[in-house]
């Protein structure tokens, strides 16, 4: 056979078959029918939604027809009527192929074109909140919520996006970021940055005082105590006003040196240091009218080493009286940062420089209300000042020192003369009339000079009691021995008158005759 014609007969229907096929296409495409001239379209033809959201399919079609809907997939009918609607369409099923039927009355059937519907997640942007918890606290999950604008498809709820949030280990105080993880296709999820923090754990505390918090002369060091039922152990650090010493106000910073605990108020503690009491007192003080005086003071309070040096202001006298008198002087304007000051009175006498009156004067120094009395033959007047003294006789000078001063002092008394200084006396009468002798006296060139320790009224006399005795002793001497005198003479008398009789016995017995002799006393002793 004719090669050339066996291949006409191949290509031939092959041919025929292509062009056929080109013709069935074109009756069935979605724009353009082929019979008389009906057309029929699917929009839109490619579909694309949000999960959630639905897809919407409508037929176009010149003239009324009946629609059936199918999935290109196994080409179920899923629907008819001119819309198709898509609910309920998940990530899952993005790329779903549609296509839809149109039957005309006389019969023909026209399919349209296939459209894809595609289905995008949903996004939605997840809030998480941030944790602050106390250190020792529980841990604490955090909570989370859509952030506003973010909508869930119908009848979804968070829940359904299986959310779990996680943070960085760690159980010290700090701030740990916190993510999030989830388990739905259908969404995309976003989540705000958040953070677990954990602070330190806020403690009470007070401040202690080595000492005590008041000035006691050395450096003092500030510590912390801490106020718990079951306080930490943690070390802690003062960082200003560690050490103190002077009084005043003061603020001291603790910290603590463990992390995980801090300190009300940032750890800032005002204290104060009071000042230590000291107490000043104007010594007793004795001088002249018209001098200066120079007082001292006594100090009740000092601690370690201080002394009246440290103070910032010294002393003095808060009044200077001039007049003479007796006066009770505070002392002031002493200063010290450290010590609270107080004051105590002193005494203080001024004196007068002289005394006098008619016939006497005194020279020394003498208190207000000093008086000076000088009399003559005043022997009722003394003895009724003092009770004791026996006699006074001459002049007597009575020395009245009101204000109750004592010491030495000298006394020129005009007329009054000392021929037996034996006979001078001089005592003081207290207030309450008793009567004290003085010893420590002197009498010389006119001037008597003494000292005592009792107050009252003094009295210079002459007394003539020592010399009565004396006199009487004497006076009894001289008449014991003329007693003894008397009676050794009758003594000798006796003896001389029996000597005298003894001879003439013996005479007579030599003569050879014996008497009867009277010997005086009774006795015959005398005859042997």
């Amino acid at each position: 056979m004719n090669i050339r014609k066996v291949s006409f007969l191949i290509i031939l229907p092959m041919i025929f078959l292509v062009a056929a096929a080109f013709l069935w296409t074109a009756a069935v495409s979605d724009e353009v029918v082929f019979a008389a001239e009906r057309t029929f379209s699917v929009q839109p033809a490619d579909v694309t939604i949000t999960y959630g959201e639905e897809a919407v399919l409508s037929a176009e079609v010149s003239e009324a027809a009946e629609y059936r809907w199918y999935d290109n997939y196994d080409n179920t009918l899923i629907g008819s009527g001119q819309e198709l609607v898509l609910s309920g369409l998940r990530v899952a099923d993005s790329g779903a192929e549609y296509y839809c039927t149109a039957i005309f009355p006389d019969g023909q059937t026209l399919k349209s074109r296939i459209a894809v519907v595609t289905v995008e997640r949903r996004t939605v942007v997840i809030r998480i909140q941030s944790v602050f918890i106390e250190y020792g606290q529980p841990e604490v999950v955090p909570s989370y919520e859509a952030e506003s604008g973010s909508v869930l498809a119908e009848g979804d709820t968070l829940a359904d996006l299986k959310i779990r949030l996680s943070r960085e280990s760690g159980s010290d105080a700090g701030r740990y970021a916190v993510s999030g993880t989830y388990d739905n296709p259908d969404y995309n999820v976003v989540f705000r940055a958040a953070t677990y923090t954990i602070e330190p754990k806020i403690l009470d505390f007070r401040l202690v005082c080595e000492g005590g918090f008041v000035y006691d002369g050395y450096e003092k060091q500030i510590s912390c105590e801490i106020i718990a039922e079951n306080p930490p152990e943690i070390e802690t650090a003062i960082t200003f006003n560690r050490f103190v010493k002077d009084a005043g106000q003061y603020v001291a910073y603790v910290h603590s040196l463990n992390a995980n605990y801090a300190f009300y108020n940032d750890g800032e503690k005002s204290f104060t240091v009071a000042k230590a009491p000291l107490t000043i007192k104007l010594d007793d003080l004795v001088y002249k009218e018209g001098e200066t005086p120079l007082p001292t003071f006594t100090y009740t309070g000092f601690l370690g080493e201080d002394d009246e040096t440290v103070l910032d202001v010294k002393p003095s006298m808060a009044i200077v009286p001039q007049k003479a008198g007796v006066y009770y002087v505070l002392p002031d304007g002493a200063t010290d940062n450290d010590y609270e000051i107080s004051y105590k009175e002193g005494k203080i006498s001024v004196n007068h420089t002289s005394l006098s009156t008619k016939g006497a004067s005194l020279s020394g120094s003498f208190p207000a209300g000093s008086v000076l009395t000088v009399s003559e033959d005043g022997c009722e007047d003394a003895l009724d000042a003092i009770s004791g003294i026996t006699k006074i006789v001459n002049d007597y000078m009575k020395i009245d020192l009101g204000g109750k001063e004592t010491g030495e002092y000298f006394a020129v008394v005009e007329g009054i003369k000392k021929p037996f200084p034996i006979l001078l006396r001089a005592c003081i009468v207290d207030e309450k009339g008793e009567k004290h002798t003085l010893s420590d006296f002197e009498y010389r060139d006119g001037k008597f000079y003494y000292s005592a320790d009792t107050d009252g009224v003094l009295i210079v006399y002459y007394d003539i009691v020592i010399p009565i005795i004396v006199g009487c002793i004497l006076l009894l001497t001289v008449i014991i021995i003329i007693v003894l005198v008397a009676k050794d003479r009758k003594k000798y008398n006796l003896y001389a008158q029996r000597a005298y009789i003894a001879r003439r016995i013996a005479d007579d017995e030599v003569a050879g005759h014996r008497t009867e002799v009277d010997w005086g006393d009774g006795s015959e002793k005398w005859r042997d």
